[in-house]
């Protein structure tokens, strides 16, 4: 399995620090043209990949749903003949939004 190329890797073939590539990547006014040239060449050369967390981070935004769903014993709401759809009508939403989904099964809901 190939591994993901970050800042370190694109720093290290470069020869800058990993926050000029950063500022670079960024097209920052502080890094010349040239270096700027040099390190996206070498980004794409490499296969860079941003770390999502990272933009998430500097955006400001998580770009993650939570979705609770009530679990009881005699009642699994994967069984239910709508759950599945509507399942799927938020999941193909808001991935196609670029979000991720994450999906928690809670057996306490409206008890506490």
């Amino acid at each position: 399995m190939k591994t993901k190329v970050g800042r370190e890797e694109v720093a290290r073939a470069t020869g800058v620090s990993e926050s000029t590539v950063s500022r670079a990547l960024n097209d920052s006014p502080r890094i010349s043209e040239e270096v700027k040239s040099r390190v996206k060449a070498k980004a794409a050369e490499l296969g860079y990949c941003p770390s999502r967390p990272a933009t998430q981070f500097a955006m400001g935004k998580s770009y993650s749903v939570g979705l609770v769903v009530p679990y009881y014993e005699k009642i699994l709401p994967f069984t239910r003949s709508y759950f599945p759809s509507l399942l799927d009508g938020i999941l193909l939403g808001t991935m196609n939004a670029g979000y991720t989904v994450g999906i928690v099964m809670d057996n306490k809901l409206g008890r506490y």
